[in-house]
């Protein structure tokens, strides 16, 4: 099997972390934790796949390259968006003219830079001794290139339609049709052979860019193991899962619907019950992958909103912790110039305890003289040393006055 960041964790799933491991989301310290389970902070689910492959996470990103990323994903989402509803409008609006197809152009435009933009090399900001310019160099490529075919198709489409009207206005004034000429009168018309390519060549443009949505979103599945997601990851993994067999779906179903049930009745005017099945059972197969494409497209989307959101976390953590560093960095330098800085403290030696001096029980029959050293709130003064210091006592006995 081959060594994936999926089958990795799974391996990984019970067993201790024994390594520091911070969470990706809150920068919790994961140690002493068993892979899987949720991060105590944040809920997140503990991931050993970006230590175990990556050496860094997306928080140690550069801030550029996380700001980067941020409005790469902004750009591609507002792009799709706006891609799928200028494409209804200009329909609605335009018909079957060829300004209907360049309706949604901008739009498309727009998406490949924002897929440029996020699939540039991965830059962690740590030594990684990896060169990430040919770190998924192959996925990278597959998904900048293929998503060029959304500006080909509507090109494309939009020079058949072009080549068709003007072919139709061709055939029109050499039959000598007027706008009044009825139907049945008009000349019989076929689309020009370039309308045909073009047209074909639009729909090869348009597949491989709807393929090429699935790399794509294996490629920020591979970002989310990076940034210690799982859960995002394999969201984005069934996606692209979604939308690739969706779409092969799609295809397949349409051909043994729609196509083979017209065709087959063109040529023999009436199917039989087998044709009738297959073509009845394709129709179904389209309209089911249309529900799982339309599932995929819009996790494809959600997860877009998440990295969205990852990044600025990630971004603003970076910048707070950063200008937190310049704040004690400018504390220290203005200590240090003011002259504030303390030298270390030395500790002293304990001096001695003094105690108090044995006293007898019949001092005061003896008539013992006693010195005791004085309290600790009387200030004391420094004066000569003595050839011994310790407690004087005098002991004498009354006599007589010889």
């Amino acid at each position: 099997m081959a060594h994936t960041p999926m089958n990795h964790l799974r391996r990984l799933i019970g067993k201790t972390i024994e390594v520091d491991l911070k969470c990706g989301q809150c920068g919790y310290d994961l140690r002493g934790l068993r892979y899987g389970t949720p991060c105590p902070e944040c809920g997140t689910p503990v991931s050993g796949t970006a230590k175990a492959k990556f050496h860094s996470t997306l928080t140690d990103a550069p801030v550029e390259y996380l700001s980067q990323l941020r409005n790469g994903c902004a750009i591609m989402l507002l792009a799709g968006v706006s891609m799928v509803t200028l494409w209804w409008l200009g329909r609605w609006l335009m018909g079957g003219t060829a300004l209907a197809p360049l309706f949604p152009l901008p739009a498309a435009m727009i998406w490949v830079a924002g897929v440029w933009i996020v699939t540039q090399p991965r830059r962690p900001g740590v030594p990684e001794h990896v060169d990430h310019r040919e770190e998924w160099k192959r996925v990278r490529g597959m998904a900048r290139w293929t998503q060029l075919g959304w500006i080909v198709a509507c090109v494309m489409y939009a020079g058949a339609e072009g080549a068709t009207a003007a072919a139709w206005s061709a055939a029109q004034a050499a039959a000598g049709a007027t706008p009044n000429t009825p139907i049945g009168q008009l000349p019989v018309f076929t689309p020009p052979a370039i309308a045909y390519a073009m047209n074909w060549v639009g729909a090869l443009a348009f597949g491989g860019a709807f393929l090429g949505v699935s790399v794509l979103m294996i490629y920020m599945a591979l970002l989310a193991y990076w940034a210690s997601d799982t859960t995002l990851a394999e969201r984005l993994n069934l996606a692209a899962l979604a939308v690739g067999a969706g779409f092969v779906l799609a295809i397949v179903g349409f051909a043994l619907g729609p196509v083979l049930g017209a065709a087959y009745t063109g040529m023999f005017k009436s199917p039989s019950a087998v044709v009738s099945f297959v073509s009845v059972g394709g129709t179904f197969l389209a309209g089911f992958s249309v529900i799982i494409l339309f599932i995929g497209i819009a996790q494809g989307a959600w997860a877009l909103v998440s990295f969205v959101n990852m990044s600025r976390w990630a971004l603003r953590n970076s910048t707070e912790q950063a200008a937190t560093d310049r704040r004690r960095s400018e504390n220290i330098n203005r200590r240090i110039m003011g002259g504030q800085i303390k030298p270390p403290r030395t500790v002293r030696a304990p001096e001695p305890a003094i105690t108090r001096p044995h006293v007898p029980a019949d001092a005061e029959r003896r008539g013992v003289v006693t010195v005791e050293p004085p309290a600790a709130s009387v200030p004391t003064y420094d004066l000569a040393p003595e050839p011994e210091t310790r407690a004087v006592r005098h002991e004498g006995k009354k006599r007589d006055g010889r």
